[in-house]
């Protein structure tokens, strides 16, 4: 893949990169300015449930940990950071698919219509108030 097939002189350029593009918002956050949530969702970091295993891309895993390096941050630690970051990923993508089938299948209500008040409120039929 392109990803794995960067050289070593242009590893320094995408340190650079990713640093900029992450900032200091860290791997968990930023993973989304790098990856879509569409990309996430069929990844994940050992490559199990039939997804691809990210830890194959080891240009783009070195890039990443080598922008995030502080001291005391070790490779166990992007580890469990990245994988966070995939969750989130893959919650953010799903939430997205569930808000838009919600709005594709939400009755619109239309001028005239009835608005039906759902219990425990009920239309006093005298005034029309609501009454609890």
């Amino acid at each position: 893949m392109y990803i794995n097939s960067l050289s070593a002189t242009k590893s320094v350029y995408q340190v650079s990169i990713i640093k900029n593009i992450i900032g200091s918002i860290g791997v968990t956050n930023g993973m989304k300015k790098i990856l879509s949530d569409s990309v996430m969702v069929q990844l994940n970091y050992d490559g199990l449930q039939d997804k691809v295993a990210s830890k194959k891309f080891e240009c783009l895993n070195n890039a990443i940990y080598e922008a995030m390096q502080v001291e005391g941050f070790s490779k166990g630690d992007y580890e469990r950071e990245l994988k966070r970051a995939f969750k989130m990923g893959k919650n953010r993508y799903h939430k997205a698919i569930d808000m838009d089938a919600e709005m594709t299948t939400a009755p619109t209500p239309t001028v005239g219509s009835a608005v039906t008040v759902p219990p425990p409120f009920q239309r006093s039929p005298a005034s029309g108030a609501i009454v609890i």
